[in-house]
């Protein structure tokens, strides 16, 4: 039996909606504050009550599956009622990385197909960056990455990349550019005066040939019933 201890407080639904700009025929970006990975979860739920069946792909224990039975219960629903619908495969090496992603490839470029299967990859880059793999050897393998991310656009299958703007690591950069050239859209998800006022604020770049060309999206006017960054992780 599932209960809230701890419930989190209540985000503005247009947040939630943003995920709507995903047309779902390719690469999107969530990035931003560390704020990322729970509203992930929410867009998670989100899109499971619309028909949706997600596979997510951790790889650095982002996934909660409290964030989204919370959720459930905020709305009415038993999280019995979807934990079916949302699966995750843990990832610990860039090897297994790898082969995960191209196995989520193979699988929807081929006869495996699952209609509406939607995958979402955690803190992809993470694990490329630790102690245990050589720079030369992270930077190569992050092109490999790269590459099966472009394999995805390319072929048109649903992937949403959500990964934070910055690693103290000399490879992040260049990975980093060539998953936002790559995405549509890119959402940047920003924490405003989080200490004092905690609320969010979410810009999407939308891509147009030659350049980015980026609008503000839903300043959350109403800070008080807002999640704040600085109680989500």
């Amino acid at each position: 039996m599932w209960s809230i201890k701890h419930s989190r407080s209540f985000i503005q639904p247009s947040l939630i909606d943003t995920v709507s700009a995903w047309d779902r025929h390719g690469i999107g970006l969530l990035t931003g504050y560390s704020g990322i990975y729970y509203l992930s979860h929410l867009w998670q739920f989100s899109l499971v009550q619309s028909g949706y069946k997600i596979h997510n792909i951790d790889c650095a224990i982002r996934f909660d599956a409290y964030a989204i039975a919370e959720e459930a219960l905020k709305n009415g629903i038993s999280p019995e009622d979807i934990h079916d619908r949302i699966t995750v495969s843990r990832c610990f090496t860039p090897y297994q990385i790898l082969d995960e992603v191209n196995d989520i490839y193979i699988q929807e470029n081929g006869l495996g197909k699952k209609p509406g299967l939607l995958c979402f990859i955690l803190a992809p880059s993470k694990q490329f960056f630790d102690g245990d793999v050589s720079a030369e050897e992270g930077r190569f393998l992050l092109q490999k990455l790269i590459s099966i991310f472009q394999s995805f656009q390319k072929k048109s299958i649903p992937l949403m990349i959500v990964e934070k703007e910055n690693y103290n690591h000399p490879a992040f950069r260049t990975f980093y550019a060539a998953v936002q050239n790559m995405a549509r859209p890119v959402f940047r998800l920003k924490v405003m005066e989080k200490e004092m006022r905690k609320f969010y604020s979410i810009q999407i770049s939308s891509h147009t040939t030659g350049y980015a060309s980026k609008k503000s999206f839903d300043q959350v006017a109403e800070p008080a019933p807002v999640l704040a960054a600085s109680h989500i992780f």
